[in-house]
């Protein structure tokens, strides 16, 4: 493995690869040599993505997705990066984190307030479709909140506009099953993050709703690597390309938050 992970290094560093990600990069604030040190780490925290770095095409496909987080100016470490670095035959592809997505949608300055949330079963939960469209959510705070049972997304235009999704367990499992291998596949992001990947289906969702200039959101969304099944590529591009549901549940009775 310390031969692979030398290899790797002297790939990710050679002035081709810099060179691209350093085009890629060109008009942010990213640090190219922290971002190669940061998908070194991740890849090697990760046995099944370290399996990528063992062939050319695996390597090409890191650092594809390694440029593709420089030109959204997310970094792949997770929630906090707002991006996943995964594993799929054999090649490493980019995911975006709900929380990357969120970020996205607020820097075209048209949106100023998005958000989603995970309904748990014992949560009180209620929401009105029609003119005076509204969403009650009141978190089960005294112990286990149970299983996650619906997930909302909500996106205010600067402009006065309201979008909102609402999807049920039904609608959420409709779009896991139909995500590659997620419906047979007890691991991955649906296995390990269930609450969040539910999060950003309904995100996924709420794009078809707002406007197409909010751009590197709907870029981000039409390339996310997620499984959702949803319009996903899965085939990476090469550096020289560069680049609604009625709960049971009745709603609270003091009002809309």
């Amino acid at each position: 493995m310390t031969t692979a992970i030398t290899n790797f290094r002297s790939f990710m560093t050679t002035d081709k690869v810099k060179a691209a990600i350093s085009r890629a990069a060109m008009g942010t604030d990213v640090n190219v040599d922290r971002m190669i040190e940061i998908v070194l780490y991740e890849v090697r925290k990760s046995p099944r993505l370290a399996e990528c770095m063992t062939t050319k095409p695996g390597m090409v496909s890191i650092a594809d997705a390694c440029i593709e987080a420089v030109q959204a100016g997310l970094e792949p470490t997770g929630p906090i990066g707002g991006a996943y670095l995964v594993p799929f035959k054999g090649k490493a592809r980019l995911m975006y984190a709900y929380q990357g997505l969120i970020d996205l949608a607020r820097r075209s300055g048209e949106i100023s307030e998005i958000y989603a949330e995970a309904v748990f079963e014992e949560d009180r939960f209620g929401y009105e479709l029609g003119l005076n469209r509204s969403i009650v959510h009141e978190p089960y705070m005294d112990g286990d909140r149970g299983d996650v049972v619906a997930a909302y997304a909500v996106a205010k235009m600067k402009d006065g506009g309201l979008h909102m999704v609402v999807f049920s367990r039904e609608d959420i499992e409709r779009r896991r099953k139909a995500s590659h291998g997620q419906g047979k596949n007890p691991s991955g992001p649906w296995g390990d993050w269930y609450d969040e990947m539910a999060k950003k289906t309904v995100i996924r969702q709420l794009s078809k709703l707002l406007p197409r200039s909010v751009r590197r959101f709907h870029k981000a969304i039409a390339t996310d690597a997620s499984d959702t099944g949803m319009g996903v590529s899965t085939k990476p591009a090469s550096p020289a390309a560069l680049r609604e549901m009625s709960l049971a549940r009745p709603p609270c009775d003091n009002g809309p938050v």
